[in-house]
């Protein structure tokens, strides 16, 4: 289950920005992430909730927001997001020209912490 070591990571980045504000909370944490991320969204929110524990960071609001796949075809150049309801080898035909190989990924594979919510006392 990496989704406790990317949790780790994550409140370790929280962690150092509340150090530079001395007195501060977080009340929410953002965090982006790809299709392709292989994050499981109930894994990760749990490793946050284990991790934060009887901390400072107890109760903080973890929100989550998925990237959808984007590509970009080798012939003509359009941009799109698949469809990914079909079952075999991921074949995504360009809805331009009907290309179905040598597509390049726009976004889908990212994981990044986008905003932290800080209250100040």
């Amino acid at each position: 289950m990496h989704e406790m070591s990317i949790a780790q990571s994550l409140l370790t980045l929280v962690e150092q920005e509340l150090q530079q504000r001395p007195g501060s909370r977080c009340t929410v944490i953002r965090v982006a992430h790809g299709t392709l991320a292989n994050l499981v969204p109930e894994a990760f929110e749990l490793a946050v909730e284990a991790l934060t524990i009887g901390g400072p960071m107890q109760g903080v609001r973890l929100e989550l927001r998925l990237v959808p796949l984007r590509i970009k075809c080798r012939s003509c150049g359009h941009e799109f997001e698949p469809e990914q309801k079909r079952l075999g080898p991921p074949l995504y035909p360009c809805p331009q020209c009907d290309e179905e190989l040598g597509h390049t990924l726009v976004q889908g594979k990212e994981l990044y912490l986008e905003s932290l919510e800080i209250e100040t006392d």
